[in-house]
């Protein structure tokens, strides 16, 4: 996703994967929890007696407060993708070989629905 995103609008692929990030993870989490909460263990959240709903929520939260910390507050919105942009960037995402490593098997709504959430 990051790969359309970067090509669509010339942005640096290290921007594009902050802005999908905790909605990627979101999506994702699901398909591979235990990934998701060595990743969460690694960031220093205590995930000890914790089931997996409760880890993605204090691992997104942890994502989206760290990236504030550092000054990445920007969506897909203000860095100019439109509602009208996600078909073309789904599409081209669908058609990156990269897809066949996510977690998650990913359809065209699907691949939407997160550049959606990304707005």
């Amino acid at each position: 996703m990051s790969h359309s995103l970067g090509g669509f609008l010339d942005l640096p692929h290290g921007l594009c994967n902050s802005l999908l990030l905790e909605h990627v993870v979101a999506y994702n989490f699901e398909a591979a929890p235990e990934r998701f909460t060595r990743i969460a263990e690694t960031l220093g959240i205590d995930c000890r007696g914790l089931n997996h709903g409760q880890v993605k929520v204090r691992l997104l939260d942890h994502l989206i407060e760290l990236k504030r910390a550092v000054g990445l507050t920007g969506t897909l919105g203000r860095v100019g993708v439109s509602t009208s942009d996600v078909p073309f960037l789904a599409r081209h995402a669908l058609e990156d070989p990269c897809i066949l490593t996510n977690p998650r098997r990913s359809g065209p709504r699907d691949v939407q629905v997160v550049y959606e959430e990304a707005l």
